[in-house]
């Protein structure tokens, strides 16, 4: 009885996979139909697709070719070529535009002749002549005599200056930093309307920090480091380079004659009492100093020897810099 019920199962099988096969054929030939419909056998024997297209478009080309060439026509194609060649000039003038800034020593490369003439210009804040930032007038403000200007952490203030000799002068800015959100000060600085190279725009003025009150000690005996506090006071600062690529302070040049001069706020405001443009001094070397103390007849210090520990440090650039313990080393105090 299971014998000729697996024979059965076994027949059905294999009739069901007939089905399904022939039913897979007829698709197949179906669709092979529907494909030659849309083709066409050329002489050669090769098929040739046809699309209601292509046959528009290839019927449009002869009518084109078949017609008379309107002059009219002609002189607008013509026309609008010259407006093309317009449009990608001015696009290349655009481009222009934002071409990368010279850096420092390339600016300082335009000027074969390098000239310093020996002269000092001041500048006093409140003789600007146009500002369009918040400019306000301060007078002896914290101990400073005369009058200075208040400028917002945006826009520009400028003044006009008179140049007896052209060639490069040390910029000089005296400042007072203003309350603010405690990060550094920053102006970029324009000369005739343009800045003379990067570095210029991102020049940084410190504000000046130090410990909120003395140090106190825990029940342990360890030392509680001091909040850092603001403690802001008038400084004479020669701009420099942000990055320290620049051993040396700027120098910027003026042409002979009036020039303008522009502070333009990055970030945060100051007060500015006075700019002055200078020759600053070079920094001489151990050797020639040694030489002059010798001329001066200096002589060397006996049983002397102060220690000044860092973290007693009055004045600080920076919250940052603040006390750190180290227990390896035995040369602190104490240890």
């Amino acid at each position: 009885m299971w014998e000729n019920r697996n024979k059965k199962t076994a027949i059905l099988t294999a009739v069901l996979l007939v089905l399904v096969l022939l039913s897979g054929i007829m698709v197949m030939q179906q669709h092979v139909l529907a494909e030659t419909d849309n083709t066409l056998t050329s002489e050669e024997g090769t098929e040739v697709e046809i699309y209601p297209e292509l046959e528009a478009s290839e019927e449009a080309a002869e009518e084109a070719e078949e017609a008379e060439v309107d002059p009219s026509q002609t002189e607008f194609d013509e026309v609008d070529s010259d407006a093309v060649e317009i449009v990608e000039e001015s696009a290349t003038e655009k481009l222009t535009v934002y071409e990368r800034e010279i850096t420092y020593p390339e600016y300082l490369a335009q000027y074969p002749d390098f000239v310093r003439p020996n002269k000092e210009i001041y500048i006093a804040a409140d003789s600007y002549n146009h500002a369009t930032t918040e400019a306000v007038v301060l007078q002896d403000y914290a101990g400073m005599p005369g009058n200075s200007i208040q400028t917002g952490e945006s826009g520009c203030i400028g003044w006009e200056i008179e140049v007896e000799d052209a060639g490069f002068y040390n910029l000089e800015i005296t400042y007072y930093p203003v309350t603010g959100r405690s990060s550094p000060i920053k102006r970029a600085v324009l000369i005739n309307g343009k800045r003379p190279f990067a570095e210029a725009g991102y020049l940084t003025l410190h504000r000046v920090w130090g410990d909120g009150g003395p140090v106190e000690i825990d029940i342990y005996g360890n030392h509680l480091r001091p909040k850092q506090v603001e403690k802001p006071l008038w400084q004479s600062v020669a701009v420099w380079d942000p990055l320290g690529y620049e051993q040396e302070p700027f120098l910027f040049y003026f042409e002979k004659g009036t020039n303008v001069l522009e502070l333009q706020s990055v970030s945060e405001g100051m007060i500015i009492n006075s700019i002055r443009l200078f020759q600053a001094k070079d920094i001489l070397d151990y050797k020639h100093v040694s030489q002059e103390y010798q001329r001066q007849e200096y002589k060397p210090a006996e049983d002397v020897f102060i220690t000044l520990e860092g973290e007693a440090a009055v004045y600080r650039s920076s919250p940052t810099i603040m006390p750190e313990h180290d227990m390896g080393d035995p040369t602190v105090q104490p240890y």
